[in-house]
């Protein structure tokens, strides 16, 4: 697994616990004394002079993931594209499965699934094994308009998925075995949807945690957009990785799926690419197109940014192209002597 920050970096945070900070206020002199009360206020006018010379109250570099939480902005299915023949929306749905998570579904129309014993069917599994290994098999669900199929985990139905219990499913590498009852057609509504978490907060930070990735981050998946306010101090830029990975397998030729990374090949297969753009308010800071892949890469980014005067300004994160996981990684405002990788 991949993390950013390491213990002493300008971005440690991202990994470590920061110090807890007692307030500097005149309340502590007389508990400390006439001296400690001029060495705290010394310090106190010390934290101003960070940034270019410019007092600035903000302490540096400024974890722009500190205090993040994602937002459910995908109002209605957002197309992710077409994967053997069947289309992918996303859907952010607050409240079911993980938090913030981001639901992917389409639907298994009833001739893609083969009897291959009594009233068990087979059909592949449209997202991939790439999309099912990122979220958790408890996030995996199965249903039509009559039925909700109850998932069987994978160690009891590896043995023979005809052996389970009329009315279930699994979900068995790049397959899904779908169990009826005796004489019962395969419905043709059935719906495979997949929840791929977005992170979770940690020592007040949001984390990203996508597969091998783990990273302070404002995650955004295609067709999204995440906004965050924040003060720029003089002489600071944003510091930033970008982040794609295919939530598909790769579609080949012959109409099968390929899973995971060729031997020696850390970054797996190119499904599409993605465009990010940054704005600071209306003034777009960053636009940049990268590939994405199945098993994901990061790009680092040095963004100048103009000095905000004190007043608070409006950075706004979008992602847009091919379907896409993955967001801005490792977000910090620093003096740009500073490096932030």
């Amino acid at each position: 697994m991949w993390c950013f920050g390491l213990p002493g970096s300008p971005i440690a945070g991202s990994v470590f616990r920061s110090a807890n900070r007692t307030p500097l206020d005149g309340s502590l002199a007389p508990r400390f004394g006439q001296a400690a009360a001029f060495f705290l206020l010394a310090v106190f006018l010390l934290s101003f002079c960070a940034c270019g010379g410019d007092p600035e109250p903000a302490r540096l570099p400024i974890r722009l993931a500190q205090g993040f939480e994602p937002t459910f902005d995908h109002r209605s299915s957002t197309s992710f594209g077409e994967l053997l023949g069947h289309p992918i929306t996303a859907s952010s749905r607050p409240g079911a499965g993980p938090p913030a998570g981001v639901w992917l579904e389409c639907a298994i129309p009833a001739d893609s699934w083969a009897e291959v014993a009594p009233a068990t069917f087979i059909a592949e599994r449209p997202l991939g094994n790439t999309a099912w290994r990122l979220s958790s098999q408890e996030h995996e669900q199965l249903s039509s308009q009559v039925y909700t199929f109850q998932r069987v985990p994978v160690e009891e139905a590896s043995q023979d998925p005809s052996n389970a219990a009329p009315g279930t499913f699994t979900g068995l590498g790049d397959n899904l075995y779908l169990r009826l009852a005796e004489g019962e057609a395969v419905p043709s509504d059935i719906r495979y949807e997949v929840c791929l978490p977005r992170g979770s907060r940690r020592d007040g930070a949001w984390r990203l945690e996508l597969g091998q990735w783990s990273a302070e981050a404002i995650p955004v998946f295609t067709g999204a957009t995440e906004t965050v306010t924040t003060v720029i101090p003089e002489g600071c830029v944003l510091h930033l990785g970008t982040l794609a990975i295919s939530p598909t397998a790769k579609e080949q030729e012959d109409g099968k799926l390929f899973f995971g990374a060729a031997y020696g090949d850390s970054l797996g297969h190119q499904t599409g690419e993605v465009t990010f753009k940054v704005w600071a308010n209306d003034d777009l800071v960053l636009e940049h197109t990268q590939a994405v892949w199945t098993e994901g890469q990061v790009e680092r980014h040095r963004i100048e940014l103009p000095a905000s005067d004190g007043l608070e300004v409006d950075l706004r994160f979008s992602v847009s192209g091919s379907p896409a996981l993955g967001g801005f990684l490792t977000p910090r405002i620093a003096p740009d002597e500073l490096p932030c990788l």
